[in-house]
């Protein structure tokens, strides 16, 4: 295993690439796979996030997991927030904190868009006051 020096994920060799996705498809868990492998769980979870294919060996997860669980927080942040939740109650529901969401909205012109909107339609400007 290569480490870059700038800090991105390890760099594996093909063959040791496939190891994994060849342990988790007899049925061994990401641990073992990646102990089987002679890696830590760490550097698998590192390089799954560079290539999708050994994404796929961690607990079955398809590669853009995380990308989805981003998106339905992002989506209950707003239910709650149509709710009339605070943005800070909305966070926590979501499984977030308030610092994220104001991340999201400095980030994410779409998602302030819509936060804005989703205020302006419940008479609240407690999204607007955080996220301003």
């Amino acid at each position: 295993m290569h480490l870059p020096a700038n800090g991105s994920a390890p760099v594996l060799p093909a063959k040791t690439r496939e190891r994994p996705v060849e342990y988790r498809r007899v049925g061994l868990v990401p641990e073992e796979a990646a102990t089987r492998t002679g890696i830590t769980l760490d550097a698998l979870d590192a390089v799954a996030n560079a290539d999708g294919n050994p994404a796929v060996t961690l607990a079955g997860r398809h590669p853009h997991a995380r990308c989805g669980q981003a998106i339905q927080q992002r989506a209950d942040v707003l239910r709650g927030a149509a709710l009339g939740m605070s943005l800070a109650d909305a966070a926590r529901t979501a499984g977030g904190a308030a610092a994220t969401v104001i991340a999201w909205s400095a980030n994410d012109a779409r998602f302030k868009a819509v936060l804005d909107a989703v205020g302006g339609l419940v008479g609240s400007n407690t999204a607007k006051q955080v996220v301003a």
